[in-house]
């Protein structure tokens, strides 16, 4: 649906937790940018985007974008409440 290739890691429950200690790294001059993150996850599978797909999550996604569309008012009156 995206049109990107996607990897799965082999420990997602430390995925977030892991992000966060490398931003902060990065934040105080440990590391230099984000190409260190190899060094502390390993890659379970990849995914890639199938071309025959395509037309199908264009559609999905029309589908997705019209009804958020249609439900912004709801959201911002339950947000008055």
């Amino acid at each position: 649906m995206l049109g990107v290739r996607l990897h799965r890691l082999d420990q997602v429950e430390t995925a977030t937790s892991v992000a966060a200690a490398v931003i902060a790294g990065i934040g105080v001059g440990v590391f230099k940018d984000f190409s260190v993150v190899d060094q502390f996850v390993k890659r379970e599978k990849t995914f890639v985007p199938r071309e025959e797909y395509k037309p199908v999550y264009d559609h999905q996604k029309k589908l997705f974008e019209k009804g958020y569309e249609c439900l912004l008012d709801y959201y911002k009156m339950s947000a008055e409440e």
